[in-house]
């Protein structure tokens, strides 16, 4: 063994490559100090005084550490683990853990406020070297120079002041046992504690009165990655052993109800959860009606199993619960969006812009629902995201086009459904849009498009603010602020039946209509300038002007596809032009050609060329490749060929 070659024959550490520089020197040091690994009862003691001084110079590290090493109590003591805190010089100011876990100092015989993880004291350890090289340090068992600690892992993090020094450190010691069968349930030991001392390192520089708990509590539950959770422990046969202040409220109950009760008065009979506790394997997400005799609050439940060394056998488990309503993540990854625009985003100086823009912001303080009529490509949603961004920014934004959705997916996708209510449904169930865009805005875009057959159900859903999923049972409360969008006339739709008179009405309390870019005089001029801007940036262009002749062309050009239209125009313009104005012959084909209408030959002729040079400049930037050109043109590849032919260009 290196460590009796090294403290018996004098072996040099440093020359075993198994042995990192930083530990072996730590033993030279140790040695030198007179520590004997192998005999624990020779062991020096720190002075008394020099201990009653350091827990008089660290009054207000302890006040800031010890409340949060107390709230994982209830991990200590399921499990292994010491957690301590030392001053800077080593002295240990604190220690938690359970009996077993202090077993090996009752080895040493000495009061635990007598303790000191100095080297001269105990040699090499984790907290000492994470002082001295002030960086997190881990250090597994026969690392540690005293053979007690040969089967642990220690891990510790120094804790910093506002300048960087170091004026103590955090540690967790744990027993390893099989390394390969403990090393799922240890693996994030270090950043757990690092993220601790950095949490005490904060609270120490922020507050050098008074300690807020619950603030502190919070910071350690997201360094574990439990953000806005609360947590329920269990033994292995299912009864509560503790629960957290966060999960007493979301189950409305205290901890003198819940402390040993079985799980199921509070969280039901779910076969889920079931099968997980009695098989050992892991639940991520489950969504679940829990609470105190009523179970209708709806969480995401998560457990993880407590294992002993060997992973053989289970000591207890974690139920961790989340409120649905603050998982933006589950949002987003269930097909919820976020608002990005705001009235300021929307480009242009036109009255008609800005007539609908001041009508918007007005009306987008109320909570009422909004039509908004436009042709395709005016920036219907970019409105329907400055409203929202006006009214309640923080809520989600969640769009829907039901044009795009399938008619037999529609229905599932607007109102959810549970685990099992049709074949190849979710076993967990999900939440539908209406439930996503809770307390935020739902955004039906297309909603001419709407089928008729669920039109009856999105009315019912309007008038009663509450909503049931497919499969369910119980209605859910929803507070929800509708803005729908059409390029449709509706009332004609009314006419031919095709659309609920009753729901237009419920949609169009206030009427939003924006204009297309063709009467908004200048605009398409103003957003021209904005897109060969934003395209140039993305591309790593230098900016080219905007010919006079491509202005003209830009000005007079009906644009039935409006902005959208637009935007891909200019597009176009900025790949096709070689110098540094574009002109109207970078501008596409169809554009061009139907700017205005030929009166004479001369004109026909000056088309012609127009659209010849379009082609030899589409051949010549991607060098004589058909396809590219063709789909730069916007024409197929047939087609190109023949206007090859026509005008001669050779490939």
């Amino acid at each position: 063994m290196a460590k009796r070659r090294f403290f018996e024959e004098d072996e040099d550490p440093r020359k075993n490559p198994d042995i990192c520089p930083e530990v072996a020197e730590s033993w030279i040091r140790s040695k030198n100090y007179g520590v004997n690994p192998f005999d624990i009862k020779s062991q020096k003691a720190p002075d008394e005084n020099v201990i009653k001084k350091a827990f008089h110079d660290n009054k207000l590290l302890i006040q800031t550490a010890v409340p949060f090493i107390k709230k994982f109590m209830p991990f200590l003591t399921i499990s292994d683990y010491i957690l301590g805190l030392t001053d800077r010089y080593g002295t240990v100011l604190y220690n938690a853990g359970n009996e077993n876990a202090f077993k090996y100092i009752n080895q040493r015989k000495r009061s635990i406020k007598f303790l000191s993880a100095g080297e001269e004291f105990i040699g090499t350890n984790a907290n000492i070297l994470s002082i001295i090289h002030k960086i997190p340090v881990q250090l597994i068992g026969p690392n540690n120079y005293l053979v007690i600690h040969e089967h642990h892992i220690a891990s510790a993090a120094p804790i910093l002041n506002s300048n960087g020094e170091v004026i103590g450190s955090l540690s967790v010691m744990q027993d390893y046992g099989d390394l390969n069968n403990s090393q799922k349930i240890y693996a994030h030991t270090l950043g757990w504690v690092t993220s601790m001392a950095e949490a005490i390192t904060k609270q120490y520089e922020i507050q050098r009165k008074t300690l807020q708990l619950e603030t502190a509590y919070k910071t350690l539950e997201k360094s574990l990655s439990v953000a806005e959770q609360g947590f329920v422990t269990l033994d292995g046969n299912g009864m509560i052993t503790h629960i957290s202040k966060k999960a007493m409220e979301m189950l409305g109950i205290t901890d003198t109800h819940a402390i040993n009760q079985h799980y199921t008065k509070y969280f039901g009979v779910d076969a889920s959860i079931r099968d997980a506790l009695l098989n050992g394997y892991n639940v991520h997400d489950l969504e679940l009606s829990v609470g105190y005799d009523s179970h209708d609050k709806k969480y995401l439940i998560s457990i993880d199993h407590i294992w002993d060394d060997k992973k053989v056998s289970r000591q207890g488990a974690v139920i961790y619960m989340t409120k649905v309503s603050r998982m933006d993540k589950i949002i987003a990854k269930r097909g919820g969006t976020k608002a990005y625009f705001a009235f300021d985003d929307i480009i242009g100086e036109s009255e008609e812009i800005r007539r609908a823009i001041s009508f918007a912001k007005q009306v987008a303080l109320t909570n009422t629902n909004i039509l908004l009529i436009g042709e395709s490509g005016t920036g219907k949603e970019l409105f329907a995201q400055a409203i929202h961004n006006s009214y309640c920014p923080d809520g989600p934004f969640v769009a829907v086009n039901c044009a795009s959705m399938p008619r037999n997916l529609i229905e599932s996708e607007l109102f959810g459904y549970e685990g099992g209510a049709f074949t190849g449904a979710d076993r967990k169930g999900r939440p539908g849009k209406f439930e996503l865009a809770n307390g935020g805005t739902l955004f039906l875009d297309e909603i001419g498009d709407m089928p008729i057959e669920l039109q009856p159900v999105l009315l019912r859903v309007l008038e009663e603010r509450q909503v049931m999923r497919i499969g369910g049972t119980k209605y859910i409360p929803v507070n929800v602020r509708i803005i729908a969008a059409t390029n449709k006339d509706l009332l004609e739709l009314i006419r031919k039946r095709q659309f609920r008179e009753d729901l237009y009405y419920r949609l169009a309390v206030l009427k939003i209509e924006i204009p297309p870019l063709r009467q908004r005089g200048n605009d398409a001029l103003i957003l021209a300038k904005y897109f060969v801007e934003t395209t140039c940036q993305k591309i790593g262009k230098k900016p080219p002007e905007i010919g006079a002749d491509a202005r003209k062309v830009i000005s007079t050009y009906h644009w039935p596809g409006n902005i959208r239209q637009l935007e891909n125009a200019i597009v176009h313009a900025v790949y096709m032009c070689n110098g540094k104005t574009i002109t109207a012959n970078d501008l596409p084909l169809e554009i061009i050609c139907e700017e205005k209408s030929p009166e004479n030959r001369r004109e026909l002729l000056s088309i012609a060329e127009l659209e010849k040079d379009a082609i030899i400049k589409a051949m010549r930037l991607t060098k004589k490749n058909t396809a590219k050109a063709a789909e730069i043109l916007g024409i197929g590849r047939t087609t190109l060929y023949k206007k090859l032919k026509d005008y001669k260009i050779e490939l």
